[in-house]
């Protein structure tokens, strides 16, 4: 995603949920979830200072090429 207006660099960001009770697995692709479904599992509003337009696009997808690169693929 570009950057907003006013920032120096772009918004990435990556989400993932996955079964804590299984031991030693890293995340995985099918992990990735958008972070408003974390956002929404926790009660939480983690970019509630971004332009309501901004916000809605870096929550509401997961950005597939950011994923694969944070995990190494």
């Amino acid at each position: 995603m570009p950057a907003p207006q006013g920032s120096a660099a772009p918004i990435r960001v990556a989400a993932f949920i996955f079964d804590q009770e299984t031991p030693g697995r890293r995340p995985a692709a099918r992990d990735a979830v958008p972070v408003r479904h974390v956002e929404q599992h926790a009660g939480l509003d983690f970019f509630r200072t971004l332009p309501d337009d901004v916000e809605a696009r870096v929550e509401g997808f997961v950005w597939g090429a950011l994923v694969q690169e944070m995990l190494g693929k």
